[in-house]
């Protein structure tokens, strides 16, 4: 989980790969995008954790290559 300034989120990452993420009210990828925004924040790990689901088909690479843009270009 991470928290930052009253906000929480969450991203899903079993054997390195994202298959999830949530914010609020956002799920996927716009979650991850989202919290990749953010500056800085109280991370936690739960190594036993096991996602439910997998709401993101985009490689780690793509994810973040994407983010990185979205923030040079200042897109939400």
């Amino acid at each position: 989980g991470i928290r930052s300034e009253g906000k929480a989120g969450e991203i899903h990452f079993p054997d390195g790969t994202i298959v999830h993420a949530i914010v609020g009210a956002t799920r996927e990828a716009d979650a991850f995008y989202k919290l990749m925004r953010w500056k800085d924040g109280d991370f936690s790990l739960d190594p036993s954790f096991s996602p439910k689901e997998r709401t993101i088909g985009e490689s780690t690479e793509s994810l973040l290559l994407e983010a990185m843009r979205r923030q040079d270009e200042d897109i939400g």
